[in-house]
């Protein structure tokens, strides 16, 4: 008994005691990153305006504009009403474009032109676009953004 209460190994099955892991909200939290250099990230395009019914068909694609990867956990594309999708799970290399197709339940592209943001895990906006009215008539035409 005094062993199993001084953490050695279980009597019964001779293993060590199972320490339970601390459960959500406890322990130390990670280190806030850094902000990300200047355009880190980058909106190179938009199909704002696909052919048929737009939500889960409209696609932004960014490029890693920096010299390291970037992992996208709290990421969001924000679009101009504060609608967002997020991008977590995403790691981009410098220099490769990334398509993103939007789910259609966050950001949302008007058709009557608009914004597209992007936003790092703590909010700050990263880079944004925009788009008009115009532009966004050109059915299943792919923007490019300078």
């Amino acid at each position: 008994f005094y062993a199993v209460l001084r953490g050695a190994a279980d009597p019964v099955t001779d293993r060590d005691p199972i320490v339970p892991m601390p459960g959500p909200g406890t322990g130390p939290r990670p280190a806030p990153q850094p902000a990300p250099q200047a355009g880190a990230l980058r909106i190179i395009a938009a199909l704002v305006n696909p052919i048929g019914h737009d939500p889960g068909a409209e696609v932004v694609t960014v490029v890693n504009a920096s010299r390291e990867a970037l992992t996208l956990d709290g990421w969001h594309i924000v679009d101009k009403n504060g609608k967002k999708d997020a991008l977590d799970g995403l790691r981009l290399v410098p220099g490769v474009p990334h398509a993103v197709i939007l789910s259609g339940d966050g950001a949302q592209l008007g058709n009557k032109g608009g914004t597209i943001a992007v936003t790092d895990d703590a909010e700050r906006v990263v880079h944004r676009v925009r788009y008009t009215r115009a532009q966004a008539k050109r059915e299943n035409q792919t923007l490019l953004f300078p």
